[in-house]
């Protein structure tokens, strides 16, 4: 009971005391009453009535809570709260802020300062946006803010200006559901540009339309309308009541009108084919004509392959190959022309001369041409039935790497319809390989494009042909994978992978190693090299890579793996082969090294033209086995030795590294195509073998004839006694 509540209640009291006290004293006045005395009596004292007092009394007031810290709400004189009461984060066990960091939101998030840097391409705790740059003017400021009329979205930020909508303009932007031009109601498109009910608007300007009307011009073929362009115009292909005109070929929504492929044009180019049986055949006075076909596809000049472009007419070919670069020309024109010479190059026939070239239209429907040969189970055997034709397929790599002509590889392919057969190839530029990693198993999806071939003597070669790396999709049991991670110095981490990565995937806040601070992230091709804090040597440390991270093919390389710190390694020994006996052919030998080691090859040759430092040994086929052994007294605590490419050949360069015949390390990368002087270094620590331990260096794994050449040098190692 508190004290207003005791004070009215005295006061009630007093009160009534008062009352009692006055009646008491007059009864005090009143002679004492005759006990005998019969006669009645009057009461004169006066009855007080004492009010029934209730005082105006506040209910008790409850307090607030006292500050929680570690709730993740910042409360009183908490400076942060992020949910927890750790130390070392940033916001401390009390709620404060620690030095040199900096804590934002509720549940606040904590950034050390020295580790916000604007311009990197990640938004951290105090920065609205991060665009990669410190550039004012472009949306995100220089401070990492966001500008007056920008929206930043995306990291790194992508920054778009705002721009006014202005209804009547005939332009649609902002909230406008459509804009006709004007600002009149009740035509579909209301003075505020929004759709008026029982009204359907398309299009810029809008043309709006009664529901369940069909308006011809509207880019939508309705009811029995053939074709709609979008507008109301003849001699376009689809006319001003929405029908195909005289000669064209009409497809789509709005309508792509072309001139009408000529049906007799697979004629004229079957006459052509049958031109010229060998060799080369020019008829100036007696051209033969092709009418009304569609090009197909124009091709660039990649290394020894000539540039030109391919036309057809119908679905199931004959298809026809141009060889001539002054005419200018894109796929799905309608072209007529006639031909006056023609060769016969490896199997295919191609035009080498054309008179009377004309460009009729543009816009021919290819995909009406494109045939899917995945089940074609005859190509091998009726290839000049395919040859050049418009054409897709899903195929398996189920072979290695090859040459084929300067600036092209090969892979052996099955298909649904041919398996087995090592003459069915996928062909593309050998760049495009280079980027992609491909390896057996993995499928894809090609095309469409024309078919390629090489034919010489019995050689029959059918190449389903890659010219732009669009034209893989599909890509599956081909993983995009890391396979290496490397530490060549103690503020950098090198990751290698499988395919080259997509450069606008890569930024320092991709990767995550708890312990360094990843400050900076360079791409070149299938090597990032990261900078980081300082390493503690031979550390294990953990990678995160963010499934943001892609290939060139879009395939996510996001994963884990551990690394261990730079540690810097004093080398017991390194054989520089200065007193290798290897010649310039591929034979067995043996030469006595340093510190009296003796060396030991087998099929290996000298470095030739591709030495890496002065000489060196090069190893080439697993299937001899090509490989250097020694014995190396005193143990094995770490081995490395550089390689790099020898020759000019595509395969992919595969070594194995063994000790007392276990496998130690695989080397497996495909260098540059072409000549590559790209020196690579493959390491093995903490082997930790004591005694006499055997080192063998062969090529593999496997037992293939497929030529892998390498050179090695410089092979150095650590003594090992065990403890």
């Amino acid at each position: 009971m508190n004290l207003q509540r005791v004070f009215a209640l005295f006061l009630v009291a007093a009160f009534v005391g008062l009352g009692l006290s006055a009646c008491d004293d007059d009864e005090k006045t009143k002679p004492p009453a005759d006990v005998s005395d019969t006669t009645e009596t009057t009461d004169t004292t006066d009855t007080v009535d004492v009010p029934d007092v209730q005082p105006d009394v506040p209910e008790e007031t409850e307090l607030p809570p006292a500050p929680v810290c570690g709730n993740g709400v910042i409360e009183g004189a908490e400076a942060c709260d992020d949910g927890n009461t750790d130390d070392g984060d940033g916001c401390s066990a009390l709620c404060e802020i620690e030095a040199g960091w900096v804590c934002v939101g509720e549940p606040s998030e904590c950034e050390e300062a020295s580790s916000i840097v604007c311009g990197d391409g990640v938004i951290q705790v105090t920065e609205a946006c991060d665009d990669g740059n410190t550039d004012a003017g472009d949306g995100c400021s220089a401070t990492c803010a966001v500008e007056d009329g920008w929206i930043c979205e995306g990291e790194p930020s992508v920054c778009t200006e705002v721009v006014e909508a202005e209804c009547g303009d005939g332009v649609i932007e902002g909230d406008e559901e459509c804009d006709d031009g004007d600002t009149d109601a009740n035509d579909g498109c209301s003075a505020t540009c929004t759709i008026e009910e029982g009204w359907i608007c398309a299009g810029e300007p809008s043309v709006c339309v009664e529901e369940g009307v069909i308006v011809c011009g509207d880019g939508k073929v309705e009811g029995d309308e053939e074709c709609d362009d979008g507008d109301t115009e003849d001699g376009d292909g689809c006319s001003a009541t929405c029908t195909i005109e005289e000669g064209f070929d009409c497809y789509g929504e709005p309508s792509i009108c072309a001139p009408a492929l000529n049906p007799d044009a697979s004629a004229q180019i079957a006459a052509v084919w049958a031109l010229c049986p060998e060799g080369t055949c020019t008829d100036p006075e007696n051209p033969l004509p092709i009418e009304a076909v569609a090009v197909t596809y124009v091709k660039a000049e990649i290394g020894n392959d000539p540039a030109g472009f391919f036309v057809q007419a119908e679905q199931m070919g004959p298809a026809l190959f141009v060889r001539v670069a002054n005419v200018s020309v894109a796929a799905g024109d309608v072209v007529s022309f006639n031909v006056v010479a023609v060769e016969l190059v490896q199997g295919r026939i191609e035009v080498t001369e054309t008179a009377d070239f004309d460009v009729l239209g543009h816009g021919s429907n290819l995909s009406a041409l494109a045939q899917d040969i995945s089940a074609k189970d005859d190509l091998m055997t009726a290839t000049t039935d395919y040859l050049f034709e418009y054409v897709e397929a899903t195929v398996t790599i189920s072979g290695d790497r090859a040459g084929s002509g300067t600036g092209y590889v090969t892979y052996a392919v099955d298909t649904v319809g041919i398996t087995g057969d090592a003459s069915l190839l996928l062909r593309l530029p050998g760049a495009f390989a280079d980027a992609i990693g491909l390896q057996e198993g993995c499928q894809l999806h090609i095309g469409p494009t024309p078919l390629w071939r090489y034919a010489q003597n019995e050689i029959n070669r059918v190449q389903i042909s890659v010219w732009e790396l669009e034209e893989i999709s599909a890509v599956t049991n081909c993983m995009a994978e890391l396979v290496d991670v490397n530490t060549p110095d103690a503020t950098t981490v090198e990751l290698v992978f499988n395919r080259d990565v997509h450069p606008a995937s890569v930024s320092a806040g991709v990767f995550v190693i708890p312990e360094l601070t990843v400050t900076d992230a360079a791409v070149d091709g299938r090597v990032i090299t990261l900078t980081t804090g300082a390493q503690e040597p031979a550390k294990a440390y953990d990678l995160t890579i963010s499934d943001t991270l892609v290939d060139v093919l879009g395939l996510s390389l996001g994963t884990t793996a551990g690394f261990s710190g730079f540690r810097i390694i004093t080398w017991s020994f390194t054989e520089t082969f200065d007193a290798s006996t290897a010649g310039n052919t591929y034979n067995n030998g043996s030469f006595t090294g340093v510190n009296n080691v003796l060396w030991t090859w087998t099929h290996c040759r000298n470095e030739d033209t591709f030495a890496i430092d002065d000489k060196g040994l090069i190893l080439r086929r697993a299937q001899e086995p090509s490989s250097l052994s020694a014995t190396l007294s005193g143990g094995i605590g770490d081995v490395a030795f550089d390689v790099r490419k020898a020759y000019t050949g595509d395969a992919e360069r595969r070594l194995e590294v063994l000790v007392n015949d276990v496998v130690m390390e695989t080397f497996a990368h495909t260098f540059a195509t072409g000549t590559d002087a790209t020196v690579r270094v493959v390491s093995k620590e903490n082997i930790n073998c004591a005694g006499d331990c055997v080192l063998l260096i062969r090529v593999g794994p496997g037992n293939d004839g497929t030529n892998r050449q390498v050179v090695i040098d410089n092979v150095r190692w650590t003594t090992y006694t065990a403890p």
